[in-house]
């Protein structure tokens, strides 16, 4: 199973910088941008689930004496 990334994920996530290099440390990166990737594909492939179409039943009223399809 998938764990997807929340808004508060996001928002809470730090990366440690490097000493020398006065960057972030790129594994941390990387794999927070993974998870990212994996979150937004999921997004776009999601569909609804299909809800089966309730069939319309036709009701016949009786008017005046005659029938009449509704």
């Amino acid at each position: 199973m998938v764990n997807l990334l929340t808004p508060h994920d996001v928002d809470a996530s730090t990366f440690h910088v490097r000493r020398l290099t006065g960057g972030y440390d790129t594994d941390e990166v990387d794999m927070f941008l993974d998870d990212v990737e994996t979150t937004i594909q999921a997004l776009i492939d999601w569909r609804p689930p299909r809800v089966p179409r309730k069939q319309q039943r036709r009701r016949y009223i009786q008017k005046g004496g005659t029938n009449a399809m509704v």
